[in-house]
């Protein structure tokens, strides 16, 4: 049996325990163990971890959820921490005399990062000054998103004006190219980051590009281009905590580089620099045999989409199974305001061995989730568009057969044109894409 204890200490601060009560042989009562867990913020009834606390798993969180406490991933202030906190309460004094300061969202954005151990660790790694002009810049692009160059204008009307001064466009540029310049004050950044958030548990989001017309930036270069767009790229890596998804690490990637050693690479950086436990959350572009016996064959833990259609036998078999369970009231799920079903069933992923050698395989969990609006709403949207063709495709005389296919395909439009095709002759017309029509039918896979 475990519970949450509250304890008062006469400094006005509430401490709280996870008692644990447990039989021991030849004992008449119960034995209690206490582990500590942090204090009660009276201000927002939350727990604030101790230090070197670890994470609170599942069970944990349900039973300060009992007690009416919450938990949103900050801990107790350090020393340093409390500092700049009594410091930055200080900038209240600026909004004097004539001049009017912007700060409600200024000191809003600026308190989160004392709070979570942002700004302390941008002093450690790059100095107090441009420790806190790096924060200015990124409160900036925060409430402004505009160009740097005009970062010290900005600033001179807000009440960051005096902690972080000589921001103009020369002084941000030079700023820019340091940080940029140095890798060993960027690494101890992250590992600064990294002890400030107790080391959580990571998830390693998959890669995503970002298009460029730059001439000069060396790490932009052709690669796969997933907006579609006929221009270079730089390729961007991103680490979020996994329990209140604060980012915590990111890579920039020469764009050529392939997704899948990217992340196995970003893995081995986040080892070296103190994160131990982490998973990765990746779209279907990753889905291959070889990459699941990686995360496989090396105990990682993974979620990947699962591309669908009649190529995917083991998919198919996986929705058949699912089918029934998917009706049922029991897979309902109902969260921001979205409305889903789920099923859950065993996933066969096999590799093929080489000539002379055995096939591999391993079972996964595959995850089904449908949304019947969405279902429906694609039904409704394939019947209008079908309706439309046969009817207009009755009316129309076409010279050859390249006509009335570029004529179906305008029809159908993008989304519904693999779903058709023109045959000739009475009767004997199919339409192949009945399968994959089934298979999209508003659900989609993750493994």
């Amino acid at each position: 049996m475990a519970y949450i204890v509250k304890q008062p200490k006469g400094d006005g601060i509430t401490h709280l325990y996870l008692t644990r009560s447990h039989r021991v042989p030849g004992k008449a009562n119960p034995v209690q163990t206490r582990t500590y867990l942090g204090v009660l913020d009276p201000a927002s009834s939350e727990l604030l971890l101790g230090k070197g606390q670890a994470e609170p798993g599942g069970d944990v969180l349900a039973l300060l959820h009992g007690k009416g406490i919450g938990y949103s991933g900050k801990r107790v202030p350090s020393p340093e921490q409390r500092r700049m906190l009594r410091k930055t309460e200080a900038l209240g004094s600026a909004l004097r005399g004539s001049r009017t300061l912007e700060a409600g969202r200024v000191i809003l954005l600026e308190r989160l990062a004392v709070g979570a151990g942002l700004l302390a660790a941008l002093a450690s790694a790059f100095g107090e000054s441009d420790g806190m002009r790096l924060l200015a810049a990124a409160i900036y692009e925060c409430c402004e998103g505009d160009a740097l160059c005009r970062l010290g204008d900005w600033l001179q009307d807000t009440v960051l004006a005096d902690a972080a001064p000589s921001l103009s466009p020369a002084s941000v540029t030079r700023l820019c190219q340091d940080v940029g310049a140095s890798l060993d004050r960027r690494e101890a950044f992250f590992r600064e980051w990294f002890r400030q958030c107790n080391y959580p548990r990571a998830l390693i989001s998959d890669t995503t590009s970002i298009s460029s017309y730059a001439e000069k930036l060396e790490m932009v270069e052709w690669g796969h281009n997933r907006d579609r767009e006929n221009l270079p790229q730089v390729n961007l890596n991103m680490v979020h905590a996994r329990l209140v998804n604060l980012p915590l690490y990111y890579r920039l990637i020469h764009g050529s580089v392939p997704d899948v050693a990217t992340i196995v690479n970003t893995a081995a950086f986040l080892a070296e620099l103190g994160i131990s436990q982490y998973s990765f959350a990746l779209d279907r572009g990753f889905f291959s045999a070889p990459n699941l016996f990686y995360f496989h064959d090396h105990g990682l833990s993974f979620t990947i989409g699962v591309p669908l259609g009649t190529g995917n036998k083991e998919a198919m078999r996986v929705l058949d199974e699912c089918r029934l369970k998917l009706r049922s009231f029991k897979s309902t799920i109902v969260s921001g305001g979205s409305t889903l079903n789920h099923a859950a069933a065993a996933y066969r992923v096999v590799q093929k061995g080489a000539k002379g050698e055995k096939n591999r395989h391993f079972t996964a969990f595959a995850h089904v989730y449908l949304n019947k609006f969405t279902k429906a709403r694609q039904e409704r949207e394939l019947q209008e568009v079908l309706h439309g063709i046969m009817k207009g495709f009755s009316e129309c005389q076409f010279q050859d057969m390249e006509e009335a296919e570029e004529w179906v395909r305008a029809q159908a439009g993008r989304a519904h044109a693999g779903l058709f095709k023109v045959t000739p002759g009475r009767g004997g017309g199919r339409n192949p894409g009945e399968k994959f029509a089934r298979s999209r039918d508003g659900g989609f896979c993750l493994g």
